[in-house]
């Protein structure tokens, strides 16, 4: 639950850690980081990561957005609440 909240916010696992309240929550974000290097290892992602890896890619790379945007007028969601 700790991670695909922090995943929805756009927290990474790296910094985690910097949004913990407790006990509970730091072994949470210690988690997450060995969650997602067990990932990355197997070349998988999650489906939060399909969400944040999106919203990545579209801060640090605006040209990609823009292509995006001009390319679709309106994006129907099937089973919203996945999302």
């Amino acid at each position: 639950n700790y991670i695909s909240r922090w995943k929805t916010v756009g927290v990474r696992a790296d910094d985690a850690a910097d949004f913990v309240e407790d006990d509970r929550g730091y072994l949470a974000a210690m988690a997450y980081r060995k969650y997602q290097s067990s990932l990355r290892a197997a070349g998988a992602v999650d489906f939060d990561d399909l969400l944040l890896l999106t919203r990545q890619l579209f801060e640090e790379h605006p040209e990609v957005l823009e292509r995006q945007q001009e390319r679709f007028d309106h994006v129907q969601i099937d089973e919203y609440q996945d999302t």
